[in-house]
């Protein structure tokens, strides 16, 4: 049996229609030197993929989520490198040969990312040494990346959520990073149930932190950046009393307008009342830290 040169992961769970798109996407590949793993996370009714030999087809017995379904995906994966392409997204037809260009430069390879159908897109560039900085912003998308299958960390099971965020965490400190500037992966934006409530993201988003404690500890902007997306995360659980809190260490860390914008969200449904006063509350903070 061959080895493929590129192995594309596809991690899924009870969205036929969107998948089928996803996988065709993956068919129209420039680069045909690929195989593509899909990895059904017990679907509430099996799923079928099309005929096609570089395909294959695996199942999980019980729903383990998407952390699980890619550690599935990147054992029985054969490929040089590996891509990951959620299933509800799709590939641009260049999207393996905008990594494999990646690549020849630096081990962990970016592409660009916009929506689907829409002129939204990722304007961040990664170059180099990403260890102290990567989460000083949002983390790339998982489908941006191409990275050696042989580099390739598992995803920590057991988060549900955020397990993307603290893939990419351990993936900065495992090399450098190049972005090759160019659209390869497109993310469809929709209301499909996403699997998980809002008090279950809070606590994986809390978890992160206190996995990784010494790192976040060493970089105190990569830390205000996820006590603010705590803070966003407590909103959406109404649980305003942790979002308050998660601010204030995040603006402790890292004083700047962003959490204090997000200030008068934290006072729940009298925020609209209080938004004048949490303004003036807002100001003092960035102007006493």
């Amino acid at each position: 049996m061959s080895t493929p040169l590129v192995s594309v992961i596809v991690a899924t769970y009870g969205r036929p229609r969107f998948l089928a798109e996803a996988l065709q996407s993956v068919l129209a590949q420039t680069e045909p030197d690929f195989e593509c793993i899909v990895v059904d996370d017990a679907s509430p009714e099996p799923i079928v993929t099309p005929d096609d030999p570089r395909i294959r087809l695996l199942r999980h017995d019980r729903n383990r989520g998407p952390s699980a379904a890619r550690n599935t995906g990147l054992a029985a994966a054969r490929g040089a490198y590996v891509v990951f392409l959620d299933d509800d997204d799709v590939l641009t037809e260049d999207r393996l040969a905008i990594g494999l260009e990646g690549v020849s430069r630096a081990p962990i390879a970016l592409c660009l990312t916009r929506y689907l159908h829409a002129d939204v897109f990722s304007p961040r560039i990664l170059d180099g040494d990403q260890s102290v900085t990567l989460l000083e912003d949002f983390a790339p998308n998982i489908g941006q990346g191409m990275v050696p299958r042989s580099l390739a960390v598992p995803f920590d099971e057991r988060l549900r959520t955020g397990e993307d965020t603290e893939w990419w965490l351990r993936m900065s400190c495992a090399g450098t990073f190049v972005t090759v500037p160019r659209y390869g992966y497109l993310v469809r934006y929709h209301h499909a149930p996403r699997g998980v409530d809002e008090g279950e993201r809070l606590r994986n988003r809390m978890a992160l932190l206190e996995m990784h404690a010494d790192y976040f500890a060493e970089r105190p902007r990569a830390a205000a950046v996820q006590w603010h997306r705590v803070a966003h995360q407590a909103i959406l659980a109404r649980e305003f009393p942790l979002a308050r809190r998660a601010l204030l260490r995040s603006l402790r860390a890292w004083p700047r307008p962003g959490p204090v914008r997000t200030l008068p969200r934290a006072f729940g449904p009298t925020h609209r009342v209080l938004a004048p006063l949490n303004r003036l509350r807002g100001r003092r903070l960035m102007q006493t830290s």
